[in-house]
């Protein structure tokens, strides 16, 4: 059956529009690549990718928009920035309370993290900080429904200490405890207002043995012993072993191998 003249040169043209057309857009790039947390933090001249369009918020709603920048003006990726409901204890500044936690993002590659939370009335409090990054605390006007509040915080690339820890036979030790603190009576950069100093300094490993902390270049008092107390609370604290270390930066990991039992406090470990 012969189609209509006119219909041809409908369909002729349908097919010659299709046929010039341009192509589509391709898929936006998935979360993985607006941010590497394995490459480490970085500083960046310009935005990688384009920041994302939020939606208003609503009458119940209080969106943050908060940009994160070092003192060059460089956009910085790989920062934890966390929002709170209170303002945290000097002790948990690293890492505060889950109660207190609304949310936490790392900052992308555009360098922009927008929290939406509910509306209300109250002051909220971000902490910026994560792995290579000094602690510091920002308190945020009240939520107050439908308001957009957008700022800029500041903060600097700091080195990542990665250490592994092991056994007197060789073997990885399951969530060591490691404290890296300057010597009594040296102040550094990371020092935390308020704590004694071995408070703050301690961290936890994962259950291959390796710890990251993040610290300025210098002396420090390296303290690492068995921690598993969930496996083993009588392991917890034991196989103690002490030692100064000149932190140069290095990226190199930095392995300790334990004793079979905790040595003796050595003279120059003071408070």
């Amino acid at each position: 059956m012969k189609l209509p003249h006119a219909l041809n040169l409908l369909l002729l043209a349908a097919l010659f529009a299709s046929a010039c057309a341009p192509a589509p857009p391709p898929p936006r790039e998935a979360a993985a690549n607006v941010i590497n947390l394995e490459e480490g933090p970085k500083a960046l001249d310009a935005p990688v990718t384009e920041a994302p369009k939020i939606a208003p918020p609503t009458s119940t709603q209080t969106l943050y928009q908060v940009h994160v920048r070092n003192a060059a003006g460089q956009i910085i990726e790989g920062c934890r920035v966390m929002l709170l409901t209170e303002i945290p204890d000097p002790l948990f500044l690293r890492e505060p309370r889950k109660k207190t936690r609304i949310s936490y993002h790392y900052s992308p590659n555009y360098g922009r993290t927008d929290f939406m939370t509910l509306a209300d009335g109250k002051p909220k409090y971000l902490v910026v900080g994560g792995d290579g990054f000094l602690p510091s605390v920002v308190e945020l006007k009240p939520a107050v429904g439908g308001q957009t509040y957008e700022l800029t915080v500041r903060t600097e690339i700091m080195p990542i200490v990665t250490v592994i820890v092991t056994d007197h036979e060789g073997n990885r030790v399951s969530q060591p405890l490691v404290t890296m603190r300057p010597p009594t009576g040296t102040a550094t950069k990371y020092t935390v207002r308020g704590l004694a100093p071995n408070e703050g300094m301690t961290e936890v490993g994962d259950d291959l043995g390796e710890v990251k902390l993040t610290r300025p270049h210098g002396k420090y008092w390296l303290i690492t012993s068995r921690g598993s107390r969930e496996l083993d609370p009588k392991m917890n604290g034991t196989c103690r072993r002490y030692q100064i270390i000149e932190w140069t930066g290095s990226p190199d990991t930095i392995e300790v191998q334990l004793p079979t039992k905790s040595e003796a406090k050595p003279s120059w470990y003071t408070f």
